[in-house]
């Protein structure tokens, strides 16, 4: 298995991690990044930052991808300045729904989160300035990418 690497390269003034992504979603995330509708400026960050990301993603096969990488399905627990987050599942933009759990791929938490792995800090965006969270648990189940 390829070990994960989690760097940060500057892309025009802003730092862009290198995320691991599982070869089944990367062209379904590349969509995301280019078609999501959104006229939020939070809303427009997080999807330049992702496919800026992306761009520079380190892509494995499924099976070479480890338990630990938070991907689109994934269930996770993070720790974040205000307060811990319990068993939110990282889910399309349209089946969110925060109540519930469903994390969109393309919040600020979920943009934050994916590719990068168990016990990771990163960088969260808000109005004010960016916060560190902490990702705590993550929970892989097999699926397949519709």
């Amino acid at each position: 298995m390829k070990e994960e690497k989690v760097e940060e390269i500057e892309i025009h003034d802003e730092e862009i991690e290198i995320l691991t992504i599982a070869e089944s979603e990367y062209e379904v995330l590349c969509n995301l990044a280019k078609y999501h509708k959104t006229v939020d400026p939070i809303g427009i960050r997080c999807k330049t930052k992702l496919s800026k990301e992306l761009e520079v993603a380190n892509v494995l096969k499924d099976e070479e991808m480890s338990k630990n990488v938070v991907r689109l399905g994934s269930t996770v627990d993070v720790n974040t300045p205000f307060g811990r987050k319990v068993n939110l599942t990282i889910v399309m933009p349209g089946s969110a729904d925060f109540q519930k759990g469903k994390l969109s791929v393309m919040s600020p938490m979920g943009t934050a989160v994916l590719g990068h792995k168990l016990g990771d800090q990163v960088k969260w965006h808000f109005p004010k300035g960016d916060e560190l969270i902490t990702i705590e648990s993550v929970v892989n189940s097999e699926r397949k990418v519709e």
